[in-house]
């Protein structure tokens, strides 16, 4: 601008032609930048003068520095996209073998459960007299005869040890008595029994021992 000013051109007119110009940055301290004006015509160029290299070379330096630049970056971008692959593959790895995991918990655990409730589970009959004797389950003095007819009950005794019986469920206008065959089953030491005629409670006592045999609740 300030050698074209120097030249008559006016301020305007000096920052139009410069404004056109590829100006160049990639100097070093010595180069020799000329410039010259005639009829109208502004141009400049750049000469070694006292540098310690010319400007081809420099220019040479600069394009092998950025290329250097540029593979390098590539290299860490695609080293970041392998990390990056590597570590989506660990994580899908991970889900999987966590859901693996948590299925063969949620299966263990089933199966525990399953145990535990096998083993807490007591199997009963329940029924008024006459019809567990037409049934054929028992006889006229309480003997069990066969439970092939009887409906089976479940009893998770880890839950729950008692027995509502209900007079009105079976038919019945009122409970008279409840006996529990087979006769293995001692009343007050093996089993509590509580009634008011309209209903009964038979609260298991002895588990072990209701674990290992079936029973039928006769009820008169």
């Amino acid at each position: 601008m300030n050698y074209l000013i120097g030249k008559g051109v006016s301020a305007q007119k000096a920052f139009e032609i410069v404004s056109q110009l590829n100006l160049e940055d990639a100097v070093v301290p010595g180069f020799t930048i000329w410039t010259f004006y005639s009829n109208g015509q502004f141009g400049t160029w750049v000469t070694r003068g006292s540098a310690p290299v010319s400007p081809q070379e420099h220019q040479r330096r600069l394009a092998r520095l950025l290329e250097d630049e540029r593979d390098a970056a590539n290299r860490t971008a695609e080293e970041l996209r392998s990390q990056v692959k590597g570590l989506q593959a660990q994580a899908t790895n991970a889900s999987a073998e966590a859901g693996a995991l948590m299925t063969m918990l949620g299966k263990a655990e089933a199966e525990r459960k399953a145990a535990l409730a096998t083993q807490n589970t007591v199997k009963y009959s329940l029924g008024d007299k006459k019809q567990l004797q037409k049934m054929k389950v028992v006889d006229g003095r309480f003997k069990l005869l066969s439970l092939g007819q009887a409906d089976v009950f479940s009893l998770n005794v880890a839950e729950k040890t008692s027995i509502f019986v209900s007079a009105t469920d079976l038919g019945l206008k009122k409970i008279k008595k409840v006996t529990i065959v087979p006769e293995v089953f001692v009343p007050g030491t093996d089993y509590q029994l509580d009634q008011d005629g309209a209903s009964a409670t038979v609260r298991l006592v002895n588990l072990d021992k209701f674990k290992a045999n079936q029973f039928v609740i006769v009820v008169e």
